[in-house]
């Protein structure tokens, strides 16, 4: 019996350390948003679950669609609302040219906290010194979300799958940014 017990609890903590492991990606990437947020006196966005769950369905069906990426329509779907409301999104998508590796899921851990800096790498196209204006290069919105000063949680996914060189990170953030004529409350300059 004792033995038994003995081994039920390696196995035990073998499994927690696995899935622990799996998770990493997740807090690595948000410790790099939070740095990226400080830089512009953001608070640091806390980790949230649910948000997480409606990240990795969409992240999924990215996957399974292999080779598009497109964004969730927060308006009508109940997977891209919490609380009543539409959620921000980010979505970053990296692909393989001549194959992939051939476990995707590993492929995507490793890379999915880039997507951080790729995010915050739009910040070159952000109009500063503040943007009062209409419109936008669509090549910030990523960069946005990330330092949004409304923002203060977020959920992310990963969808990837063998048979598929592209992996796809999705950041789901409430309340979400990008609202007109909010910018320039919710975008401050670096410091």
């Amino acid at each position: 019996m004792a033995k038994f017990c003995q081994l039920t609890l390696i196995l035990h903590i073998s499994v927690v350390g696995l899935a622990f492991a799996d998770d990493s990606w997740k807090y690595e990437l948000l410790d790099k948003e939070n740095g990226n947020r400080a830089r512009h006196q953001a608070a640091p966005l806390n980790y949230n679950e649910e948000l997480a769950q409606k990240a990795q369905r969409w992240a999924d069906q990215l996957a399974a669609e292999c080779g598009k990426m497109h964004h969730e329509d927060t308006s009508s779907s109940p997977n891209a609302q919490y609380n009543g409301e539409g959620l921000g999104e980010n979505i970053h998508f990296a692909g393989m040219v001549g194959g992939s590796p051939t476990n995707m899921q590993q492929f995507g851990e490793r890379m999915a906290p880039g997507a951080a800096d790729d995010w915050y790498d739009e910040e070159k196209y952000y109009p500063w010194p503040e943007f009062t204006g209409q419109e936008l290069p669509h090549m910030v919105f990523h960069f946005t979300q990330e330092v949004w000063q409304g923002t203060r949680e977020v959920g992310y996914g990963l969808g990837a799958r063998d048979g598929c060189p592209s992996i796809y990170v999705v950041g789901r953030y409430y309340p979400g940014g990008n609202v007109l004529p909010m910018f320039g409350q919710n975008v401050l300059p670096p410091q």
